[in-house]
């Protein structure tokens, strides 16, 4: 079984000595890693097109690599790992500075935002969401950060993804909605095909399924019958979602507060409340669940 070493810069000074191959290290980093690493490799390579001060600084860098390399035996030696990541840390320093800044795209409370992708692909993103990519990186692997909730149209072509903390989401010309939040995972898909990578497992969607975590629960699968996510319409739709999440979804479009201690937040709600009218919204979640709510100053809604 092979021996999985979880230090980054031990991998990068094997990969760059030619002693780690790019599929071996590709199945040590994350994907996000592994395409930041090609371009340093890249960056590398065209570093003697700058100036002369920073070409001998690269030379001295890749020198203490080879001595170091030189004094280590097979086994993994600790005070040489602390050395050299100082040594790499100039690396990464180098790369980041010679690489584009990451684009970033946020939304606020209650705010809906449709963005274009350097390939043409457009992106809806929801309230309270935040989407990061890096056009100098985006050929030949498309990928982007997500944060919150976003419905993508995916125009054909090489393979898309969206890296969220909660999984990995894999499409070719598709449309999918993606929903990550803290304690909340959920992906569906409309159109084409998607692969959703989770925990080393992998869900195959096709139109209508969809897989969703929240909390401590096991993965789900259900099928919807719609064609596109409600909320880019004006309007939050659930099934069978624990309240909680309601309750934070509501507080994301009207930018307020709602103090639920004294209510059993496990219970699950199937319904759906309108972006533009907080009253109705109120109404539609809580008094259907015959749950006491009263409307406090400084947008605070408190619920009993």
């Amino acid at each position: 079984m092979k021996e999985k070493v979880n230090n980054k810069e031990y991998f990068l000074a094997k990969w760059l000595d030619d002693k780690l191959t790019d599929d071996e290290l590709k199945e040590l980093v994350t994907l996000d890693d592994y395409q930041r690493l090609l371009n340093l490799r890249k960056g590398l390579k065209d570093f003697e097109m700058l100036e002369q001060p920073l070409d001998s600084t690269l030379v001295k860098i890749k020198n203490s690599i080879t001595q170091k390399r030189n004094t280590i035996s097979n086994k993994f030696n600790y005070k040489w790992s602390f050395s050299i990541a100082a040594t790499l840390a100039i690396l990464f320093g180098l790369f980041f500075l010679m690489s584009t800044n990451e684009i970033s795209h946020k939304t606020a409370f209650g705010e809906q935002k449709i963005i274009e992708l350097p390939d043409g692909s457009q992106v809806t993103m929801n309230s309270k969401s935040l989407i990061e990519f890096n056009p100098e990186s985006w050929e030949p692997n498309r990928i982007l950060k997500l944060s919150g909730e976003a419905y993508f149209k995916v125009k054909k072509g090489s393979q898309f993804t969206v890296n969220t903390k909660n999984g990995n989401v894999i499409v070719l010309g598709t449309e999918f909605n993606v929903n990550s939040l803290d304690n909340y995972f959920e992906v569906i898909c409309y159109e084409g095909k998607v692969k959703v990578e989770k925990n080393t497992k992998e869900y195959i969607l096709t139109p209508g399924k969809t897989v969703r975590k929240y909390n401590n629960n096991l993965i789900e699968e259900y099928i919807t019958n719609k064609n596109f996510p409600a909320w880019t319409k004006g309007e939050s739709s659930f099934i069978s979602v624990p309240l909680e999440f309601v309750i934070a979804s509501i507080e994301k479009q009207y930018n307020l507060v709602v103090l639920a201690d004294d209510i059993d937040k496990t219970r699950v709600y199937t319904g759906s409340f309108t972006h533009n009218n907080l009253d109705l919204a109120l109404a539609s979640v809580f008094k259907t669940m015959n749950i006491k709510y009263l409307k406090k100053d400084n947008g605070i809604i408190s619920l009993e």
